[in-house]
């Protein structure tokens, strides 16, 4: 009985510790530099996946997709996943960079705090190839 009232204690402890850890995927953050880099090549694919999203341009919207990504989202779904995903969020107004995962498989994640018309408080996460062209291998939207 002493034992389980110690271990009761450090167990719940650990739950804590872990439960406070930041959300997102598990990988190395990176330096400042590091960032700029990524950023030269993300924000440009960035741009052009919003722009096609706020128009409805399944082309401008995916040209920076990996094969995989295309396939996870077809042609023939964006307009219906388009749809559902407006009216959930509203129209895309602006986002902010909060910060930047280089995984174990050499993919990096751009985490974003993004701002939609019904919404302002949506973490959007992008996750690029590790070899250039870097292109978009997964999208989140998480509200």
């Amino acid at each position: 009985m002493k034992k389980f009232l110690i271990l009761l204690p450090a167990v719940y402890l650990c739950s804590l510790l872990t439960a406070c850890q930041p959300p997102g995927p598990s990988g190395t953050m990176l330096s400042a530099a590091d960032q700029k880099a990524v950023l030269a090549f993300s924000e440009p694919e960035i741009d052009n996946m919003l722009d096609g999203l706020k128009t409805g341009d399944y082309d401008v919207f995916s040209q920076d997709f990996s094969e995989e990504m295309r396939q996870a989202l077809p042609r023939e779904e964006f307009e219906q996943w388009k749809k559902e995903r407006d009216a959930r969020l509203g129209w895309y107004l602006r986002r902010e960079v909060e910060g930047m995962v280089k995984r174990s498989d050499g993919t990096y994640t751009v985490i974003y705090q993004a701002y939609f018309a019904f919404n302002d408080n949506v973490l959007m996460r992008v996750v690029f190839e590790a070899d250039p062209p870097h292109r978009i291998s997964s999208l989140w939207f998480d509200k």
